[in-house]
């Protein structure tokens, strides 16, 4: 039996020694294209994400614009109407009233 194990060991071994070289040579092309696929998946990640980065860059700037544009309309309603301020009556247009002396 030993000697069974023996041949088959050597069978092995040499076997190994002679297509190990030929799978090699034919793994290089498919391990070429595995690589490929992966720069290309990557490359597209890459596009995506910035894509991705300028969409929520752009609804940011729009959120900031709204907020800015709220903000001023609160303002602008804290002053009340145009040409009114705060503890003032309405603007008279007309001049000033004649019945309460100049």
């Amino acid at each position: 039996m030993a000697n069974s194990d023996t041949n088959k060991g050597f069978v092995l071994g040499v076997a190994a020694t002679l297509l190990l070289p030929v799978a090699a040579t034919a793994a290089r092309p498919l391990a070429r294209a595995a690589l490929k696929g992966g720069v290309l998946a990557y490359e597209r990640g890459r596009e995506l994400l910035a894509e991705l980065a300028e969409t929520v860059d752009d609804l940011m700037a729009e959120v900031r614009t709204e907020l800015e544009e709220e903000a001023a309309g609160t303002e602008q309603d804290a002053a009340g109407p145009a040409g009114e301020t705060a503890g003032e009556g309405p603007a008279d247009p007309s001049g000033p009233d004649p019945d309460k002396g100049a």
